[in-house]
């Protein structure tokens, strides 16, 4: 028996394993099926339902197989039990049915339990489709049933990748977001496997946000559409309105007209809007309000008028048409919330791009009520709001209240508010648990900034596991880091320098704009050094200078500072410090950096170390850190007399800021210029956290860079001894 539906959720996700899914098996082989099961079937099988009851507690799909094998096979007492605990998972289920668009899903083991509820519930199942083309925290599933007690289509959200990620500890990146599009994926594999038009319409829809032209994009949800694909047939009207593509809604009408017909209400809305616009059909704005209009008294209280009003902003700018405001006000009236909520949206929207604009109080009002189903959107779209009117406070205020209700933008925005005004080891714990929260919910911002941090401590596989999902997921800075990652082979991790080199060919070849000359550079570097791949300066030349002769400065500083190291052929000085200067004209970092530690370092001709010094110094006014790490560096520990100033070295490395915040050679330098300025105990303190840090970040048993990093470990505890001697560190080996 199960008295305490919620509590055995909880004990289950507790307690329980992925083993569970082996339940499911079981429903075959007991002939399961929306009406009823195969008696005989039942008896054969009966010890292996009663153990996928025991894997399984919780599923409402296997708990409705027992029942209905207990009553098919004459069991009358099992029956009865299963009956209590099917009713008791299904008012649970029932509890957290919200109409909310942004309201949390309700949680399922598989998708099968949706299906289940549904037939237990006495709903009649018509179709269905996921809210999104990712998972983020969850993957909600929406499925569309028709309650014959009402005379009404409903929709209800459904969430089955939460529960499996909490299930799943065993997994290579359990714990981690990518673990979520896992568990996604291979729901959505069994989907498509069994035919079912829900798994290739999200596979439609992600396939086409990387599509390379719109009629890609078409031909792609045309296709998905025209097998029952909901989100595919919206996204479809959206592309065609969009983009003048002729013939671009053709078959539309076609696709959709047999499902209008047997009066399925989002197929209705799509037809409508394919009668206004004129969308593989003639305009007809009877026809499309007639079929609107009945949409709207089959849809459980108006809800086509929001799905059309969000089918019109999705592909429209401006207002929204008075005749769908009216049709919005009506909805509102029959008791849908988000109608409202969409009115009140656009009252947003206007406010964002007229600062005068200010929302009426019954509309702040609407979006501040306490919903405990909600997921934090109205909360967040508060506190942007009062940002944009310069009321800091009210807009934190409803900054904490998005983010305790889970709204990932709002975790992750009071996670950096918080970095920057608590310094306590409460505050940082705090940084860090509004940072887990907001990159299982999908934000790209909050995962990168796990995987820096994970980077700085040399937790590789850490790294890796925070940077897959961002990365998966098309975020350009989450790619170069996770390639990064692979192209120096740091231990723990997965992938190879071979995935770096085609994450940046593919990038260096498709991208003409900042990105590919990103990836053109990475992989310049790659062949100069014959860093996976052979040894290749030619090559890296031409990756480099084409870049650098359409301006651009990063692949000019990176061309000009092999050319000075001779690491594209001869040395060609003056060809390098063309390029360098360049790019130092146009304020590039990395340049001032390069270009600094060549002249301090390499350079013969006279006045050049003071020179490279010079350079670091303008660096350092204009708040390029490396470039004021090394001023510092070369301030507290040169052998030049002319140079070494350790007073002036002090206050740069001090204003690097706290040295628990800065990398391991940012570190020892601060620990060299106390030492300098005769600070020996704070110079011990800070050189043993520095070698604490570098300690962390030796590479992989064999790679290439295991003996640099050990002579690196090395001149750091040199250091050390020579401050506990209490002495100065003076660099002599690079002079």
């Amino acid at each position: 028996m199960i008295a305490d539906p919620a509590a055995s959720w909880e004990a289950f996700l507790q307690h329980g394993d992925a083993n569970a899914y082996g339940a499911y098996a079981v429903l075959s082989s007991v002939g399961y099926h929306a009406d009823g099961v195969d008696a005989a079937a039942c008896a054969v099988h009966a010890s292996e339902l009663d153990a996928a009851v025991r894997m399984a507690p919780v599923s409402i799909a296997v708990r409705r197989a027992a029942m209905l094998c207990a009553e098919a096979t004459g069991r009358d007492d099992t029956a009865e039990v299963e009956m209590a605990v099917l009713a008791a998972l299904s008012r649970h289920a029932w509890s957290q049915v919200s109409v909310l668009n942004a309201a949390r899903p309700i949680r399922v083991l598989a998708a099968s339990d949706a299906y289940a509820w549904l037939h237990a519930s006495g709903l009649e199942f018509r179709y269905d489709y996921y809210g999104s083309h990712r998972p983020e925290r969850y993957l909600p599933m929406t499925v569309a049933a028709w309650d014959p007690e009402l005379g009404k289509e409903r929709r209800f959200s459904f969430d089955f990748v939460d529960t499996g990620y909490r299930l799943d500890r065993d997994s290579e990146f359990s714990g981690y977001p990518i673990q979520r599009a896992a568990i996604a994926e291979a729901f959505i594999q069994g989907q498509a496997q069994g035919g079912e038009a829900i798994a290739a319409d999200i596979r439609a829809i992600g396939e086409a946000r990387l599509a390379s032209s719109p009629e890609a994009k078409r031909d792609l949800l045309r296709t998905a559409s025209s097998e029952g694909g909901i989100l595919s047939g919206a996204a479809w009207l959206v592309t065609c309105e969009i983009h003048v593509l002729e013939g671009c809604g053709e078959g539309f009408v076609d696709a959709w007209l047999p499902y209008a017909e047997q009066k399925h209400v989002l197929p209705m809305v799509m037809l409508s809007y394919a009668y206004a616009h004129g969308i593989g059909t003639s305009p007809d704005p009877d026809m499309a309000d007639a079929l609107l209009d009945a949409a709207v008294e089959l849809s459980y209280q108006g809800f086509a008028s929001v799905e059309y009003a969000q089918l019109w902003r999705t592909a429209n700018e401006g207002t929204i048409p008075a005749p769908l405001v009216d049709r919005l006000l009506a909805a509102e009236r029959d008791g849908e919330p988000n109608a409202r909520s969409l009115l009140v949206f656009e009252q947003l929207k206007r406010a964002a791009d007229d600062q005068s604009h200010v929302v009426p109080a019954d509309s702040i009002a609407h979006l501040s009520k306490p919903r405990p189903d909600t997921t934090g959107l109205e909360y967040s779209l508060l506190a942007d709001y009062y940002q944009d009117r310069g009321e800091a406070d009210l807009s934190l205020e409803w900054r904490r209240k998005g983010a305790a209700a889970g709204y990932p933008e709002d975790q992750f925005l009071l996670a950096v508010e918080l970095m920057e005004n608590d310094k306590t080891d409460a505050g940082r714990a705090r940084v860090r648990e509004l940072m887990v929260l907001s990159a299982h919910g999908g934000n790209a911002g909050a995962q990168r900034y796990l995987a820096h941090e994970s980077s700085r401590q040399g937790r590789w596989s850490e790294v890796e596991g925070w940077l897959l999902d961002a990365a998966q997921n098309g975020d350009p800075a989450a790619i170069f880091d996770l390639a990064g990652v692979y192209e120096w082979g740091y231990p723990g991790v997965v992938g190879t320098v071979e995935r770096s080199v085609a994450a940046y060919t593919a990038i260096a070849d498709n991208d003409e704009g900042e990105q590919g000359a990103e990836a053109r550079r990475r992989l310049a570097a790659m062949a100069a050094a014959g860093r996976g791949m052979p040894k290749d300066p030619v090559k890296a030349r031409a990756w480099l200078l084409a870049d650098a002769e359409r301006g651009d400065h990063e692949s000019q500083s990176l061309l000009g500072s092999l050319i000075l190291q001779g690491e594209l052929g001869d040395v060609d000085t003056a060809e390098g410090i063309r390029w360098m200067e360049r790019a130092i004209a146009a304020d590039t970092p990395s340049a001032y950096v390069d270009y600094g530690a060549w002249l301090y370092y390499v350079d013969k001709a006279p006045g050049s170390r003071m020179k490279g010094v010079r350079t670091w110094e303008d660096a350092h006014a204009k708040g390029i850190t490396l470039a004021s790490n090394n001023l510092a560096w070369a301030r507290c520990t040169s052998p030049d007399p002319e140079v070494l100033d350790a007073r002036r070295g002090l206050e740069v490395a001090m204003a690097m800021g706290d040295p628990l915040e800065l990398g391991p050679a940012e570190v020892d330098t601060v620990a060299a210029c106390h030492a300098a300025a005769g600070e020996f105990e704070r110079a011990r303190e800070l050189q043993s956290l520095a070698i604490e840090q570098v300690a962390v970040q030796l590479p992989a048993d064999g790679n290439a860079d295991v003996d640099d990093v050990a002579a690196s470990l090395e001149g750091f505890r040199q250091r050390l001894a020579l401050y506990e001697g209490s002495q100065g560190y003076v660099e002599h080996e690079r002079f």
